[in-house]
């Protein structure tokens, strides 16, 4: 239902915009050429369940997360960056035991992404349609324990432990539209959907994830 509303909105403000934008005589152009861009975003995904060999799963909650990012605009088309972000979120994982009986285990799993990104605006204009796709590397730390725990006596804080968890950094891309505005010559808002890949070991195929996202930013 999530994704099906993110779609459906994010199409009728695209659509809504492109013909008002036809229809207004007094169409202000952009002025993206040449032009840094920074910007902080926030982005959400639904409810996900993962496959993997051996016929168990992860059933994974959908999460509100964040980020930031910067750009460069080769011309008022064109544009190139990298993004940085950040999620949580709780998950069951559905296994077995040593005896072949079904076990569930609930955690909290933390996600780090980086993604180098194109984007191409469909007009020169400070309203405009986009089409966006990139590649990266999402860290994933399950914080399922992998060894026993490591404590020190630190001078301030007493004793301190750290546990060792399972981790991956697993080869990550994305493909999403989306719509850009930009409200006066240094200030930019843009809403978008995206479906981002990412190589998980060991899970059956490749998990997908149908991302709502959205930036607010500056140019100078």
């Amino acid at each position: 239902m999530g994704r099906t509303l993110y779609a459906v909105t994010l199409s009728i403000i695209m659509v809504v915009a492109v013909l008002s934008t036809s229809a207004n005589a007094e169409i202000r152009y952009s002025d993206r050429e040449d032009r840094w861009e920074m910007y902080l975003f926030t982005n959400w995904f639904d409810d996900e369940t993962i496959d993997f060999k051996g016929d168990t799963k992860i059933d994974l909650n959908g999460d509100l997360g964040w980020g930031f990012g910067f750009a460069y605009n080769l011309n008022e088309h064109v544009e190139l960056g990298a993004d940085f972000g950040w999620n949580s979120s709780n998950y069951t994982a559905h296994g077995y035991d040593e005896d072949n009986k079904p076990v569930k285990k609930s955690g909290t799993l933390y996600t780090d992404k980086v993604f180098f990104n194109a984007t191409y605006n469909l007009l020169p204009r400070a309203l405009t349609p986009f089409i966006t796709g990139g590649f990266g590397w999402t860290f994933i730390d399950s914080n399922i324990p992998t060894g026993d725990d490591y404590c020190w006596l630190d001078p301030w804080y007493g004793w301190i432990c750290y546990r060792s968890t399972h981790t991956e950094t697993s080869f990550s891309y994305n493909l999403g539209l989306g719509l850009r505005w930009d409200v006066t010559e240094s200030f930019f808002l843009k809403g978008s959907i995206n479906n981002t890949w990412v190589d998980i070991r060991n899970a059956r195929g490749t998990p997908s994830f149908v991302i709502g996202r959205i930036d607010m930013g500056i140019m100078f």
